[in-house]
């Protein structure tokens, strides 16, 4: 199968794994889903009976026969497209990609110029003792670089102990985007793994009262992409596939943030309720599906802390709705074309830019709706240099 392991719908796949490992993991266990227990560990065997089972047919929510078959239809014909795509062997040719940009890393890291070495960060997908020096120091000289920081922010996350770590460049007053809850969320998370409670706590404070969260997720898979276009010369569409695989192999800070929530009750009354507060926001203003995920696990904990059955049960008809969302044959053969169709993959990163994953998973459906009913159209426009 093309592309099976390495990146085929990485941007679906990784996100919903990761969000619903989170969201199981972080949730209170009740005594009602324990099955076992053994007496001599504290491995507890769950029933998962509060997770919802995976729908495979979107066509479980139609009620019209009709509806039903021509949704069937169309999986078919979609099937059918990708089928054809699938004949040209190019797994092959991503591998040669591949060592193609390590090459030109290796050349970026030893230029003269502090853009190009940080570029090689955004190539790689990885930070080096070689290439750290450059993340940092570009971070220093474009400090409203929201990539950037974000990148840098991460990094401090993984090793709080670096020095440019501990610099006031990653202070609340210094921020790129001091309105952006995912930002706030990424210093608390920092703060608390360095022992600074008091800034951690203002950082989930003020997360709490905004209205935005943005990961730049997006924004990270069209800098990725335009680099390494530029650099290695090839076609949009190989481009945004790795910067897609890129983006989705970007380590999150969040695991922490919802441990701190899971016990903020231990805290204060303020904080619990700032934790159920970032959920709303998450979910309602996020730009990443699983960001919407992991704001309604944060509400669901909220709740149950809180004591509030009817909240926590229409939190749970969203999360379930989110779920079915994902697990359906049509919503994943749409994602598949993404790596074919040009026009569909830039109308992707477009809408996705202005409007977040959601939003742009649904224009580009709707524009396929439309596609399919050319019995020429044929998504296979992927070409190599």
């Amino acid at each position: 199968m093309l592309l099976n392991n390495k990146f085929k719908i990485l941007f679906v796949v990784t996100i919903i794994a990761i969000a619903f490992v989170v969201v199981i993991n972080y949730l209170p266990v009740h005594p009602q889903l324990i099955s076992t227990k053994h007496k001599d560990s504290d491995v507890v065997t769950v029933a998962h009976e509060n997770v919802e089972q995976p729908v495979h047919d979107n066509a479980q929510f139609i009620t019209s026969t009709t509806e039903k078959h021509l949704l069937l239809a169309k999986q078919n014909r979609l099937k059918d497209m990708l089928s054809s795509c699938e004949k040209n062997n190019i797994e092959a040719q991503y591998s040669f990609i591949e060592k193609k940009l390590s090459n030109i890393a290796i050349a970026l890291q030893n230029s003269d110029k502090l853009k190009a070495r940080f570029n090689s960060t955004i190539i790689t997908g990885t930070i080096t003792d070689k290439n750290r020096s450059a993340l940092f120091d570009y971070v220093v000289e474009k400090p409203y670089d929201k990539v950037a920081y974000k990148s840098a922010l991460k990094e401090c996350d993984k090793h709080i102990n670096l020095p440019q770590c501990k610099s006031t460049l990653f202070s609340l007053n210094n921020m790129p985007d001091t309105q952006n809850a995912a930002t706030l969320l990424d210093i608390a998370s920092i703060a608390l793994k360095q022992g600074n409670e008091e800034k951690a706590h203002l950082a989930i404070e003020l997360a709490a009262k905004t209205a935005n969260f943005n990961e730049y997720f997006f924004e990270y898979i069209q800098r990725s992409q335009e680099i390494i276009a530029s650099n290695a010369f090839i076609g949009f569409n190989q481009s945004l596939i790795i910067s897609i695989g890129r983006a989705a192999a970007v380590p999150s800070s969040f695991s922490t943030i919802f441990k701190f929530c899971k016990d903020s009750h231990n805290v204060s009354d303020i904080l619990v309720d700032a934790c159920g507060k970032i959920g709303e926001v998450m979910e309602h203003h996020s730009h990443s599906y699983i960001s919407q995920a992991l704001g309604q696990a944060l509400q669901e904990n909220y709740f149950r802390q809180t004591n509030n059955q009817k909240a926590l049960e229409q939190t749970q008809q969203r999360r379930k709705r989110l779920n079915n969302a994902y697990n359906t044959s049509l919503f994943n053969q749409v994602s598949q074309l993404i790596q074919f169709d040009e026009k569909l993959a830039r109308l992707w990163l477009t809408t996705g830019l202005a409007l977040g994953e959601s939003q742009s998973q649904d224009i580009i459906i709707k524009e396929i709706d439309t596609l399919i009913e050319n019995p020429d159209y044929s998504p296979c426009q992927i070409t190599f240099h």
